[in-house]
């Protein structure tokens, strides 16, 4: 084993787990809507292949979640395939797909034994094959893969930079919700800053609501355990909300077409 290559593999593996496995992630803001996958996500877990993947890619959730799931999925394991057979110069293609399985199998099963996430078979295929493409740079010449890295550096550049520039801008006039100017006092008051949110209550359950997102399409909304509700008035309980109320949601994707939410903005 070399020094260098062993101890960039044990510093990445270590960042790997801490976003992939423990969630540890910070919340995404693009004007009113908040991006969050960090924290706990409940529900059953997916045993089908492609079942979320084939949505993403048509765009049912949104192609920015889209792309953020299914190209973060892949683009994170890259460097584990790059890395392992610099530490172990005896791998070749069939051993980096018996590891690749065994490695992204057990990233999945330790999320649902410690109830961080769920366990999904699309996540698997997604991270396999980015330890395949890993593997697969190791195996070109020096060459390509420098014009490779510098290809794929600037192809993430142009996808990743303007979501962080959005998500590090500062919403103006003191609102937790609206990036741009307020211009009376009915606007200040309300939480989703004049958006309108992202839906409307559709049906009201025990743990939750069904909401009719402003595109037609309906979203199951499962509260957390410390989930927060607040309107214009203060915090209140799942009870004081309304079938017809438009809300912004702070959460993240629980399911296909299910959102567990730590905050529920009803607004004006």
């Amino acid at each position: 084993m070399k020094p260098l290559p062993t101890f960039l593999l044990a510093l990445y593996t270590y960042f790997l787990f801490k976003i992939l496995v423990f969630k540890d992630l910070p919340e995404i803001q693009i004007g009113h809507l908040h991006i969050n996958f960090g924290g706990t996500q409940g529900g059953e877990g997916n045993w089908i292949p492609f079942k979320t993947i084939i949505p993403y890619v048509l765009g049912a959730k949104g192609l920015l979640i889209g792309g953020l799931n299914i190209v973060g999925n892949i683009v994170l394991l890259i460097p584990i395939g790059y890395l392992v057979p610099f530490v172990f110069r005896s791998m070749n293609w069939n051993k980096t797909i018996v590891f690749a399985i065994v490695f992204c199998v057990l990233i999945e099963t330790i999320q649902s034994i410690f109830k961080i996430g769920i366990f999904d078979i699309d996540d698997v295929i997604l991270n396999v094959l980015g330890v395949l493409i890993g593997y697969l740079a190791f195996t070109l010449p020096t060459k390509i893969v420098m014009i490779s890295s510098v290809i794929c550096l600037a192809i993430a550049l142009y996808f990743v930079y303007p979501v962080f520039a959005l998500s590090q801008r500062k919403p103006r006039a003191n609102h937790p919700l609206s990036d741009k100017k307020l211009s009376d006092k009915s606007q200040l008051n309300d939480l989703c800053g004049g958006t309108g949110g992202i839906g409307t209550i559709f049906k009201i359950e025990a743990k939750g609501f069904d909401l009719t997102q402003k595109n037609g399409k309906l979203l199951h909304v499962r509260l957390a355990p410390k989930a927060e509700i607040k309107s214009s008035s203060g915090t209140i309980s799942l009870a004081q909300l309304k079938v017809g109320q438009a809300v912004t949601l702070v959460g993240g994707p629980e399911s296909l077409d299910g959102f567990l939410a730590d905050l529920v903005l009803v607004c004006q």
